[in-house]
């Protein structure tokens, strides 16, 4: 296609506007109607039976009616390529938005709201898309959101074949096995596309396809609320059960999701502390020192003022809060380091051991010197390590850290949500760190190369070793 053609004898080709992996985008002008027209071409090989497969997905395109979805004028093929004519948008992607600086929570939900429902009129007429990414969602000047591309994908995966279609890093572990798609397929695309929107970053980060594939079928992505700790716990939830590998686990559909965020928005909310004015500078009465000879070093000076006798001492300096609302600094996660964990762990040993020799030489007094150890004195051994660990398993679940943990700067969170594990799976997960040491240790050196940085026992449980942050 070239600028100044003249295609279905009504629309004409005016300027290049970009190019992907499906085709070409061009600006259009319809000659009948005086308007504004986008004109996209698709990279598929057009024989009979794909002319026809193609009219027939862009005719189920063409037949969506909802605000939030883009509408499609006419469809044809100029020579060797097949093309759609659709109404031309201004404004910017969410790809562009997100290079604008991180979201705030509020104005994600309201984008989030809009995308469910253009969704939603999708599937209940069978349509999915299955390229749900932050590039083919739009926001228009006047603030309404409009998705692209609705039936071209199941057009062009159903026809280039031997070919996944979509983008890596977004598609729906389903699309990679070639199961049936439904609505779900889109609905795990859409919590990736929140992940990214809060965040700034994709769960998976991956440089080739072969990986992708591997991490939309087998990892666990980090909570996000371990990249942007400001995430509602539901919102956190939501995401994640979002992406969950079986589509079963997944919302039944977009209505599901949307009464979730409503939900979400209506629940009460913390608010960051709002800045306090700092109260007017009002210079402090002075006494008037008595006569030198009266003068005695005891006399104290109010403080901020210089004396011979006191020297300066300054005031306290007021700091003003951080700005609501100010933009906010993402930290980065930042898993407990192998040292950390090395550290941490020849401290809580050599406490629990220094325990275990204290309780055991109590129950050896008054027993001769060259005695054995007794049944008894072997039980006082087995309680007292007992105790040690139910005492840091409590510590670990309910606080997140031992006497070990808290002197090296790590704590022990859920994997999934980045919250404390409780009581229970702390004491759990201190009575499956048996298996690291019975591993010859390896378990323990098991973070050095696992992605997740976790231990046998932390996989076990499905815990995280983290940095402190304060």
């Amino acid at each position: 296609m070239r600028a100044g053609l003249l295609v279905s004898d009504r629309f004409e080709v005016v300027r290049k506007l970009g190019q992907g992996g499906m085709g070409e985008v061009w600006e259009g002008r319809d000659q009948l109607l005086g308007r504004r027209v986008a004109i996209k071409t698709l990279a598929v090989n057009p024989g009979a039976d794909a002319v026809r497969r193609f009219q027939a997905e862009a005719r189920i395109g063409a037949s969506l009616s909802h605000p939030g979805i883009t509408i499609v004028y006419d469809i044809g093929q100029n020579d060797t390529a097949l093309f759609l004519v659709m109404e031309f948008l201004e404004g910017e992607d969410l790809k562009q938005l997100l290079g604008h600086g991180q979201l705030p929570v509020d104005r994600v939900l309201e984008i989030s709201k809009d995308l469910l429902r253009a969704l939603g009129a999708a599937h209940s007429q069978g349509v999915v898309h299955r390229d749900i990414k932050p590039g083919n969602v739009m926001i228009l000047a006047n603030g309404q959101l409009k998705i692209c591309d609705f039936g071209i994908a199941r057009f062009t995966d159903a026809t280039m074949t031997g070919s996944l279609v979509g983008t890596p890093g977004y598609m729906a572990p389903e699309q990679f096995t070639g199961t049936d798609i439904d609505g779900r397929c889109d609905l795990y695309s859409f919590g990736i596309v929140l992940y990214e929107l809060l965040t700034g970053q994709l769960p998976f980060q991956c440089n080739t396809l072969p990986e992708f594939v591997y991490a939309h079928l087998q990892r666990v992505p980090d909570p996000p609320r371990l990249a942007r700790p400001d995430i509602p716990d539901a919102l956190n939830r939501l995401i994640l059960d979002l992406m969950a590998k079986d589509r079963e686990d997944r919302p039944a559909d977009a209505a599901a999701v949307l009464a979730r965020i409503e939900a979400l928005q209506r629940a009460p909310r913390q608010e960051p502390p709002r800045p306090q004015t700092p109260p007017p500078f009002v210079a402090p009465q002075v006494p008037t020192p008595p006569p030198f000879s009266t003068y005695t070093p005891q006399q104290q000076q109010p403080a901020g003022y210089p004396s011979q006798q006191y020297g300066y001492v300054p005031q306290p300096q007021f700091q003003a809060p951080p700005a609501y609302g100010q933009n906010y600094q993402q930290p980065q996660t930042q898993h407990g380091s192998w040292g950390r964990r090395l550290a941490a762990y020849v401290m809580d040993w050599v406490l629990g051991f220094g325990f275990t020799v204290v309780a055991f030489g109590i129950s050896t007094i008054g027993s001769p010197a060259e005695a054995d150890a007794t049944d008894a004195q072997g039980a006082v051994l087995f309680l007292a390590w007992g105790s040690v660990y139910v005492v840091y398993g409590l510590m670990d679940g309910a606080l997140g850290w031992t006497l070990g943990k808290r002197l090296a700067g790590i704590k022990v969170v859920d994997a999934r949500t980045g919250q404390l594990v409780g009581p229970l799976r702390g004491v759990a997960r201190t009575y499956a760190q048996i298996l690291d040491w019975w591993s010859f240790c390896l378990g323990f050196l098991w973070p050095l190369w696992d992605r997740r940085h976790q231990t046998f026992s932390d996989k076990i449980c499905n815990t995280l070793v983290v940095r402190q942050r304060g």
